[in-house]
């Protein structure tokens, strides 16, 4: 049963009707989440002030496993972080979005809003309930989709202009998740940000608009993003002045030229460890001198310094400005064994609550016997 919303809407005479561009475009914005990612919030935005979009209905629709708080991309990452890289990368996670909590987007309070459940779908992803999928479909031309998870059946074709969705790359070469981690891992010299209209299937949509962005000199996985998430209102814009042309096709990929599929299993291990070694290199601009931050900037610099650079504990103790036992904790909890004699190793570790065994058994699990010492 759907809840009882005051407003009435006239259903379209023909369905599939070219619509001039004086007639205002009906949105319906369908989010699985509260709050609201900055850059999505900026995108509504946008397009709102530079088409001729109307935003008429937001749904929000709870996926049938939410109710824990770890729904972002940090927390679902940290499932499959390792315990002895989740410390050191605490200290260095540049997350570059903000968010606004849905209530509180001016805009978007006096439009009027379905509370729903999404519904696990057969094979894959999640079903909008029926009876919203109707309600959207009388009352919108398109839908915009933010973190409902993958969405499957009729909510992708009875709007008039499908569901449009963002992909943070280009699905030519990268899909899935996490958004910019492959490039940032792979030194691509480009990224891109997709505007899609949905299928079936994962980040295999057609494009609706693409826009290709520079990553020559970001040095971090947080400069990626925020690079990616900066173009997105651009996106959106041109997104939806594209479907209104009735000139424009939106473009097919064919499967064998879209690009590598990742999951968030693929995040493993070694994925990790590559991952904070790079981006500790990044955070080190400077050779000579800490950045200028918190006092975690200033441990991360420290502990990068010493795994790239081979500097002494004590040195690497006065860089964060921390006692040498609290360094030697940082290290083990990072996997990274410490260099030292083996009596002040045992010494070391007693101080600080670490048996003598733990380094060994967390560097055992990096090891990859068949890879060449370069890739170690």
């Amino acid at each position: 049963m759907l809840p009882v919303i005051n407003y009435r809407y006239q259903r379209r005479q023909t369905r599939w009707m070219v619509m001039s561009s004086s007639t205002p475009l009906q949105v319906c914005f369908l989010t699985g989440q509260r709050n609201i990612a900055d850059w999505m919030v900026a995108s509504v935005r946008a397009m709102m002030r530079a088409t001729n979009a109307e935003l008429s209905l937001v749904v929000h629709a709870t996926s049938p496993d939410e109710g824990s708080t770890d729904s972002t991309l940090t927390h679902r990452l940290k499932r499959y972080c390792h315990a002895s890289v989740k410390t050191v990368k605490y200290h260095i996670r540049r997350d570059p979005q903000t968010y606004t909590a849905l209530s509180a987007i001016d805009g978007v309070v006096s439009v009027p809003c379905i509370q729903c459940k999404a519904q696990p779908a057969e094979r894959l992803g999640v079903n909008i309930p029926s009876g919203v999928v109707k309600t959207i479909a009388n009352a919108c031309d398109v839908v915009v989709h933010y973190r409902v998870g993958i969405l499957q059946g009729d909510i992708l074709t009875r709007p008039q202009y499908g569901v449009l969705s963002f992909h943070h790359g280009d699905i030519r070469q990268y899909r899935g998740t996490p958004a910019g981690l492959w490039e940032f891992l792979h030194d691509a010299p480009q990224g891109g940000v997709t505007l899609q209209q949905l299928t079936p299937k994962l980040d295999a949509g057609a494009i609706v608009a693409f826009e290709p962005v520079d990553l020559t000199d970001a040095t971090t996985w947080a400069a990626v993003r925020q690079r990616l998430f900066r173009v997105s209102p651009m996106v959106l814009v041109r997104g939806i002045r594209h479907i209104q042309d009735p000139s424009f096709e939106p473009v097919s990929v064919p499967d064998e030229d879209l690009g590598t599929l990742y999951y968030l299993s693929d995040v493993t291990l070694r994925v990790q460890a590559q991952y904070l070694f790079k981006e500790i290199r990044g955070l080190m601009s400077k050779p000579d001198a800490p950045p200028n931050g918190t006092d975690e900037d200033a441990l991360a610099y420290a502990v990068g310094r010493y795994a790239l650079d081979g500097i002494s504990i004590s040195r690497a103790a006065e860089l964060a400005d921390v006692d040498q036992w609290t360094m030697v904790e940082t290290l083990q909890s990072a996997a990274i064994p410490p260099k030292l004699d083996p009596e002040s190793v045992v010494d070391s570790r007693q101080g600080v609550g670490v048996t003598e065994e733990t380094p060994n058994e967390y560097v055992a699990q990096f090891e990859d016997t068949d890879a060449t010492d370069d890739d170690r």
